[in-house]
């Protein structure tokens, strides 16, 4: 059952407990407006202290009704405390329990679960009509947005009927008003186009003075009758006129409106008539006309007869800023923050403690102060109880009901504690009773100090406006100041004393507190049941969840998968997914989301015609614009943190008739290869735990590219496919590829000696695929464990990699090498041999390897390869042979480089060429010393031989 439905369930059951209420047609429902302000400071408002300001709206709302003095915003940045106040949660449980931090960016899909509730989704479930106006801040589609309409999911998933407004910020593109899900003006013939920073051709924009502070520059170009409606200097009264409208419009039914406003973000761009207004600059005057808003919205409400039965809340999603608009009302005698440490984006008092005034006639008190300490946070649960639902139903129980201290006087505090956010994921803290906890120096928000620095912030802007902390001197911190933070609010509400040696018992206790709440947030999942391949995509657009697929069989079609959601685990146990090869031509799923794991599940790629493998090349070739389709990596993995188990695929396409490298890349890409690969990885931290891969396509199996780094690979298995060169002579068919080259190599590969022009080899092998495990230039660290690859191009091959460690794995049969490794690497208790290609190759002559090994016999080996080929310096060796008989191939293991240790345990020969030098060799085989300063020693006797 939805969350947004079930509180309709057993309403009428709740009013009738209720005594007070007969029937849901007896409850006159209150209209609610939420105004919403923009970086308003705590000392922003004549009724919180400010003389060089005149706010005589804002003033009348506090004088009729209630203000507040310890009313504070989830978090000092704008997006995650939206984010807050919508849904009732604290930010650390937003973006799969990995917290949201900073404003979310241009491009940001919608922040919120569309099936999550929201304050919006709490007024529809009784029926209410409404409206979000303004800014909007928290994102629009799935995944990244690219802008193009319509604009879903956005503010209508979650509970708006109407949106009109700002999508992002004012100081931030598309500089362009969105209605809905469409950008107003727009035109399909002169589309919204997002280019980045720093492109050229943008759509210009409304000219601004320096002095309006930073206005990043626009990154659309096009859409310009959808820019020419949108002017810095008239947003104020675009905004307001829409509430007025949207109030007159719908004042026959109960309305909720929230109304965020962009003032009084910079850039300060007042209206002609609020220009100069103030003693406080272009910043006081954009708080004027802010004013000049809120006065529009309450007369709208008189006017129409509705200020009787409607509560109007007023507030600010953070404290005020120092930027240069902040600075310059500083320097005009204005505090920004009143005597509050600190400024927005930091954890300090004046980031986060904000102006709240609630009215609501002849139910609030006129002219009453209260020092509860409330949230924006609470309001989803305040609402809830307003409007006649029990809080307690809430799943998280972030969002307090507050309902009694806008109604009455509370003795004892509501809330018992408050986590509040910063920046800084650094300086997450905590409030309990009078006191706040900083797990840090300083705010964890900005720190600039120099004139042409945007963003003030920390000890520097403290010092401009001549604050004291005791932790501060000649605005920085000092250097025996106590790592941490603890402040006694109600003494010392100005954070001037750091209390933090001095009671060591709360502080233990406040930490506690804090790491209680950590770990829930990253912990906390909802189980959702799918059994279609729609909803599995749906759930997986969404975070924090586990996910239960169905068993059964899904054939794909042409659809493919994403998991943007975060923090999921999704259980495809007994689902088995097919795609046809040619239906889709690139990727089957991508995972850009975070801190999710993929468990179980089987990924197929199936010939239309129902072959499993291609045994006769002109029957294929026949077919193969379908047959031969590949494109992309069946899983690709852009996000961290991220695992797959027990994850099984058999990857087909891309001309896998057996040719391989020898026809299907290079110089003259002979059959146009398209490359079908089985899991790229371009993630940190990213975990295969039991995955199998069935290679069946020219491509990697498993492979790392930049911005990879520290995976893990473990108890897995790649399989590709290998073909004996002689199979090719018994080709002669006139579409048969070695038959049109007369039988001679097209052109050399990577890793052989054949060249151009020559006669295929006989007695030999090429392999079907590329390799098993492949780390690129770029593609980090890794490790690999309990692992099998064989019969591919290259095996475990990471010789590019910035670090790699194998243990306990096996590589075999495969055609290039079955290992390699970067300089350090190390393989420990691992095994491979040397039927198709080289045990190992020392690439390029990576240096300083620690390997321990076992070379497995390999009687019928084909190819003119050695055992191992060892470049690089300062290595140390050891080969261990297999139980069983002694071999009788004669392959060497062919040592060029210097001052390596080498112990050989085996019956095979070691070579030492005329650049090897320094080296001490300890082997049971036969030593041929061509180097120089080499030291030699024969073993007489190995284990587990048989003669």
């Amino acid at each position: 059952m939805s969350k947004k439905t079930f509180f309709i369930i057993g309403l009428f059951c709740l009013f009738a407990m209720s005594g007070a209420i007969a029937s849901t047609d007896s409850l006159l429902l209150p209209n609610v407006v939420l105004i919403f302000a923009d970086d308003l400071g705590y000392g922003d408002l004549g009724c919180y202290g400010a003389t060089k300001v005149q706010t005589p709206n804002i003033d009348k709302l506090a004088v009729e009704g209630r203000r507040f003095t310890d009313a504070h915003s989830a978090s000092a940045v704008c997006t995650p405390s939206r984010y807050a106040l919508l849904t009732g949660e604290y930010p650390i449980r937003g973006n799969g329990g990995k917290g949201l931090w900073g404003p979310s960016p241009v491009t940001s899909g919608l922040i919120i679960d569309t099936d999550k509730l929201t304050i919006a989704d709490v007024f529809k479930n009784k029926g209410y009509t409404t409206a979000v106006l303004g800014k909007w801040h928290l994102g629009f589609g799935e995944g990244n947005n690219n802008w193009q309409e319509p604009l879903r999911p956005g503010p209508q998933d979650l509970g708006f009927d109407y949106y009109f407004g700002v999508p992002v910020v004012n100081s931030a593109p598309p500089y362009v008003y969105v209605e809905n899900d469409r950008v107003v003006g727009s035109d399909p013939s002169d589309p919204l186009v997002y280019v980045g920073r720093n492109a050229k051709g943008v759509t210009p924009l409304t000219p601004i003075p320096p002095e309006a502070s930073q206005r990043t520059a626009n990154m659309f170009k096009g859409a310009l009758k959808a820019h020419e409606k949108y002017n810095d200097y008239t947003v104020g009264t675009v905004l307001a006129g829409k509430a007025v409208d949207w109030i007159r419009d719908n004042k026959q039914k109960p309305f909720f409106l929230y109304l965020a406003t962009t003032h009084i973000h910079h850039p300060f761009t007042p209206g002609k008539r609020f220009q100069g207004t103030s003693d406080a600059e272009l910043y006081g005057d954009f708080i004027q006309e802010l004013d000049w808003m809120v006065g529009q919205v309450t007369q709208c409400l008189e006017k129409h007869g509705l200020s009787k039965n409607t509560l109007v809340i007023f507030t600010s999603d953070n404290g005020a800023m120092m930027n240069l608009g902040g600075r310059n009302a500083v320097k005009a005698g204005h505090r920004i923050n009143g005597d509050l440490l600190g400024f927005k984006f930091g954890v300090w008092e004046g980031g986060h403690r904000v102006p709240f005034i609630a009215k609501w006639p002849e139910k609030i008190k006129a002219g009453t102060q209260s020092d509860q300490l409330i949230c924006n946070v609470d309001m989803l649960a305040t609402f809830m109880k307003l409007t006649g639902q029990d809080p307690s139903t809430l799943e998280k129980k972030d969002s307090v009901n507050v309902l009694p201290a806008l109604l009455s006087n509370p003795k004892k505090s509501i809330r018992k504690d408050l986590v509040l956010i910063a920046r800084k994921p650094s300086h997450l803290s905590i409030r309990k009773g009078k006191w706040m906890y900083i797990p840090a120096k300083g705010s964890g928000g900005f720190m600039g100090s120099k004139p042409n620095h945007h963003a003030w912030g920390g000890p520097p802007a403290v010092a401009l406006i001549g604050g004291v902390n005791s932790d501060i001197e000649n605005g920085k911190i000092k250097k025996n100041a106590p790592p941490a933070q603890l402040y006694d609010l109600k003494a010392d509400v100005n954070q001037t004393k750091n209390l933090y040696n001095e009671y060591p018992n709360v502080v233990q206790e406040m930490q506690t507190l804090l790491k209680k709440y950590k770990s829930e947030a990253s912990t906390a999942r909802n189980v959702v049941k799918v059994s279609s391949v729609t909803d599995l995509r749906s759930a997986m657009g969404k975070s924090n969840q586990c996910i239960i697929m169905h068993p059964g069989n899904y054939e794909m079609g042409s659809q493919t998968l994403k998991l943007s959601g975060n923090n999921n685990i999704v259980e495809l146990k007994g689902a088995y997914f097919s795609w046809k090869v040619g239906d889709v031509g690139s990727g089957r799923m991508s995972i850009t989301g975070y801190g999710n794991t993929i468990r179980n599940g089987e990924f197929e790629d199936v010939y239309y015609n129902g072959m499993t493998k291609v045994t006769d090349f002109t029957v294929y070739n026949q077919d193969r614009n379908r047959l031969a389709s590949g494109g992309g990596s069946n899983v690709s993995i852009t996000g961290d943190n991220n695992r797959l188990e027990g994850f099984k695929m058999t990857v087909r396409g891309s001309y896998p008739y057996g040719y391989g490298a020898m026809f299907g890349i290079g110089k003259y890409h002979s059959v146009k290869l398209d490359k079908h690969g089985g899991v790229l990885i371009k993630a940190k931290n990213t975990v295969l735990d039991g995955v199998e891969v069935q290679q069946k396509a020219f491509c990697h199996a498993i492979f790392m590219q930049s911005p990879a780094d520290n995976t893990v690979i473990k108890n897995s298995l790649v399989e590709g496919v290998v073909r004996a060169t002689n199979d090719m002579y018994k080709e002669k068919a006139p579409q048969s590829l070695p038959y049109k080259f007369n039988y001679k190599m097209p052109f050399s590969i990577a890793g052989e000696k054949n060249k151009s022009g020559v006669p295929i080899p006989r007695d030999h092998v090429f392999t079907l695929t590329e390799d098993g495990i492949r780390v690129y230039t770029g593609g980090g660290s890794v490790r690999v464990e309990n692992t099998t690859v064989k019969k591919t191009r290259g095996g475990i091959r990471l010789y590019l990699a910035s670090g790699a460690t194998v243990i306990n794995c096996k590589a075999i049969d495969c055609g290039s090498t079955n290992f390699n490794l970067p300089k350090g690497g190390s393989i420990k208790g691992s095994s491979g041999n040397f039927a198709n290609g080289p045990l190992s190759d020392f690439r390029l002559g990576r240096s300083n390897q620690k390997i321990d090994m076992t070379i497995l016999p390999s009687p019928k080996a084909k190819g003119d390869h050695n055992i191992a080929d060892i470049k690089g310096d300062g290595h140390t060796i050891v080969f261990h042979r297999a139980p069983g008989p002694l071999d009788t191939m004669t392959r060497p293991i062919v040592v060029k480089g210097n001052n390596s240790t080498i112990r050989n345990e085996t019956e095979y020969p070691i070579v030492l060429k005329p650049s090897a030098s320094g080296n001490t060799i300890v082997s049971f085989g036969p030593v041929t010393d061509m180097g120089t300063k080499n030291k030699i020693t024969q073993i007489e006797q190995i284990k587990d031989a048989v003669n």
